[in-house]
C-alpha cells in the first residue's frame, strides 16, 4: 500500500480548506506585498531592507527567503499593530502558496517546508 508523506497530506488539506465558503477571504500575493510596503513605509532602514527582501522573495516565489525574512521582521519588538497584521497576512499568503506549490509537486516548495519543519 502506498503511503503519502505527512507533508503532502498537510498541503492537500490546506489547499482543500482554502475554498470553503466559511473561510476568510483569500488575499493575493500582490495585496500582501502592497500591505507590507504600506505598513512599513515609515520604518527604519534596516527593517525596510528586510521588507524589500520579503516582497521580492514573495513576488519571485522564493519561499525560503520569504519565510526567513518574515520571521526576522516578526521578531522585532518595535512593530506597530498594522505592521504585525501585514506580516501575519503575508505569512498566510506564503503558507497558502507553499501548500498549492506542494500539491503541484514543486520541489522548491517541498524543500522549503522540510527545512521549516526541521527548525521548528
Amino acid at each position: 500500500m502506498f503511503k503519502f508523506p505527512p507533508l503532502f497530506l498537510t498541503a492537500l488539506l490546506l489547499a482543500a480548506c482554502s475554498g470553503r465558503e466559511d473561510a476568510p477571504p483569500t488575499v493575493t500575493r500582490q495585496k500582501a506585498v502592497n500591505q507590507l510596503e504600506t505598513a512599513f513605509s515609515a520604518a527604519d532602514k534596516g527593517i525596510k531592507r528586510q521588507i524589500n527582501a520579503t516582497t521580492a522573495a514573495l513576488k519571485e516565489k522564493k519561499y525560503d527567503a520569504a519565510f526567513f525574512a518574515l520571521e526576522s521582521v516578526k521578531s522585532d519588538r518595535r512593530l506597530t499593530a498594522d505592521q504585525l497584521e501585514a506580516v501575519r497576512v503575508s505569512m498566510q499568503v506564503l503558507q497558502q502558496a507553499l501548500a498549492e506549490a506542494i500539491v503541484r509537486g514543486d520541489s522548491n516548495a517541498i524543500r522549503t517546508v522540510q527545512m521549516i519543519r526541521g527548525i521548528q
